[in-house]
């Protein structure tokens, strides 16, 4: 417990890439130590706390589903309508991992029902956290009044507590409303508030990383291809350096990204592909779509017979359909290059050709669209 409580303090700082190792190397006596913990939370909720102190390394360890499984054992022993601290922390926890592997109505649905709990303890940082959580949520669900809303409740807690990583996490995201709101330049000023704290204040290399990247993302979004690049290859080389693989997966996909838009076809094949083996690694279906897209708009830009038109528009409408069906909305320069393929389909097929596409793709489970990107049968495709 005492090494959890330490990393967590230190885990948001400039030492971030040291604790990350030790806890690593700590893991399995971690494990062992909830699981003699592990009691009716009724008598001993110790194991919780040390579940709750170990959230971030969860995520940046890329071991979301063992920090998912401990919070929804967690939640099985609370009740209903308990107001219960651990009642709401693990809601807390298991929306939040819900979130990480791309779960975000049941993640929405989870961190809501903790709000109101954890806004009547006496918990400063779970009242700031909680509010943020809902808000991140929010803004992959494209509900950006509902997630300044929330951000905002969360900021002058964080700002009160002097918790200087959790405000400029909370400015990053704010920028990720402007930019949903097609408004770049309001974007880059939360973001590069967020990296000035970073830098000055925090030393946290993801934190940096995470505004890094987000400021190429307004670069691609403008389409000033070669500043993005700049801020891609930035943060990729920080993410790296912690082997964060969610994060490194996502700046894979910007870099291919970028590549289809300077018409680099090899390098676009190749970054999209690294990028879905990692998604794929850690459960993260969101990822793995955003890919699938990415592929099937390289089919789309290099030509190619109708057929192959055809099976773009399948996989393109795939991609709707998975982003429709979990309420998720895409990320503004992937929303951009996707309508622009859709354009360009329409000048290559006839309509009645993309309505046959369209209907197939809508339909398609995922481990089948995996496997037509891989060119492998659907039973080689362990779904996630």
């Amino acid at each position: 417990m005492q090494l959890a409580e330490q990393a967590g303090r230190q885990f948001q700082g400039a030492e971030q890439s040291i604790w990350l190792a030790r806890l690593e190397c700590e893991h399995d006596n971690l494990r062992a130590a909830m699981q003699w913990a592990r009691g009716s939370l009724n008598e001993d909720t110790s194991w919780l706390h040390l579940a709750y102190r170990l959230y971030w390394f969860w995520y940046l360890h890329s071991a979301v589903g063992e920090g998912r499984a401990v919070f929804e054992r967690a939640l099985a022993q609370t009740a209903e309508g308990e107001q219960s601290w651990a009642r709401g922390v693990a809601l807390l926890g298991s929306g939040s991992m819900a979130l990480y592997q791309g779960e975000l109505a049941l993640a929405r649905s989870r961190l809501e029902a903790s709000l109101p709990i954890l806004r009547a303890l006496d918990d400063p940082f779970s009242k700031a956290l909680a509010p943020f959580m809902t808000g991140t949520v929010a803004v992959n669900q494209g509900d950006y009044a509902a997630a300044q809303q929330l951000l905002e409740e969360g900021l002058p807690v964080f700002e009160a507590l002097g918790h200087r990583q959790g405000v400029a996490t909370a400015l990053l995201h704010l920028g990720d409303v402007a930019l949903g709101r097609n408004n770049p330049d309001e974007a880059e000023t939360c973001y590069r508030r967020c990296l000035a704290i970073h830098r000055a204040e925090t030393g946290s290399t993801w934190g940096m990383a995470q505004a890094l990247n987000n400021l190429g993302e307004v670069a691609r979004f403008r389409g000033d291809l070669t500043k993005a690049a700049d801020f891609y290859q930035e943060a990729l080389a920080l993410f790296q350096l912690l082997a964060t693989q969610a994060d490194v997966a996502r700046t894979l996909h910007n870099q291919a990204a970028l590549a289809l838009a300077n018409r680099d076809f090899p390098a676009a094949e190749a970054g999209f592909r690294a990028s879905m083996a990692l998604f794929r690694r850690w459960g993260n279906c969101r990822g793995i779509a955003e890919c699938i897209a990415g592929l099937a708009q390289l089919q789309i830009a290099q030509g190619a017979a109708e057929a192959e038109y055809r099976h773009a528009a399948t996989l393109l409408a795939f991609v709707e359909a998975y982003f429709a069906g979990v309420g998720a909305a895409m990320w503004p320069p992937d929303r951009l290059a996707f309508n622009h393929a859709h354009e360009e389909l329409k000048r290559k097929l006839a309509p009645e050709l993309i309505i046959q596409a369209r209907a197939m793709g809508a339909s398609m489970p995922l481990e089948h669209a995996v496997a037509a990107v891989l060119k492998a049968k659907p039973s080689e495709i362990a779904p996630k």
